[in-house]
């Protein structure tokens, strides 16, 4: 507290520091805080809802997900962990998103843009790049779970890791053989006889 020259206290108060927003991964959207008026939704809920529209291209490390609002309605969306974007070209290699991810939130007919990370699904096709159709699909839950497993690793031995199951999944390879080396407690987790 300090007093005026005309007797009068003046309260102050420390300034407050709030804390900076947070991102989910290295190249991935920012969060902001909850809007309360804000409609709660995953992105394929508010697709199978016509609540947005989006586009969908891969260029390097990042997929660039561009969301279009049609409600009328204030969306809070995250894309799930295990969300799987296809390649416009099958030749290209399907995308999973190995984090969940809150995107900006999108107030009524707005548009957003983030970026994300991504781990291929498809070994024996081309590296992602270019269009992505507007319609991700959901991962198996074996895929899911690996994901979510390793969402602290390191993202060349989680891309390492998503082959080797979606190859077992494919019956190309068995996982045993891809997994040597690796912890037992991943071999027994998915499943690997080794």
């Amino acid at each position: 507290m300090r007093s005026s020259a005309q007797g009068r206290r003046v309260i102050t108060q420390p300034a407050v520091s709030l804390p900076p927003l947070r991102t989910a991964g290295p190249a991935q959207a920012q969060q902001q805080p909850p809007s309360l008026d804000a409609k709660k939704c995953t992105l394929d809920e508010a697709l199978a809802n016509g609540l947005v529209a989006i586009e969908v291209s891969v260029t390097g490390r990042s997929l660039n997900l561009t969301v279009r609002a049609r409600s009328r309605s204030t969306l809070e969306l995250t894309v799930p962990v295990g969300t799987v974007f296809i390649p416009a070209d099958r030749t290209q290699q399907r995308v999973a998103i190995p984090h969940s991810v809150a995107l900006p939130i999108l107030r009524p007919e707005s548009v957003t843009t983030a970026r994300l990370s991504w781990v291929c699904i498809d070994q024996e096709r081309r590296t992602p790049d270019g269009t992505y159709r507007p319609r991700p699909e959901r991962a198996p839950d074996g895929l899911t779970n690996l994901l979510q497993a390793l969402r602290h690793g390191n993202p060349d031995e989680t891309q390492r890791q998503v082959w080797a199951y979606a190859q077992r999944v494919g019956g190309v390879v068995t996982i045993h053989r891809e997994l040597r080396g690796a912890p037992a407690w991943l071999r027994f987790f998915i499943g690997s006889e080794g």
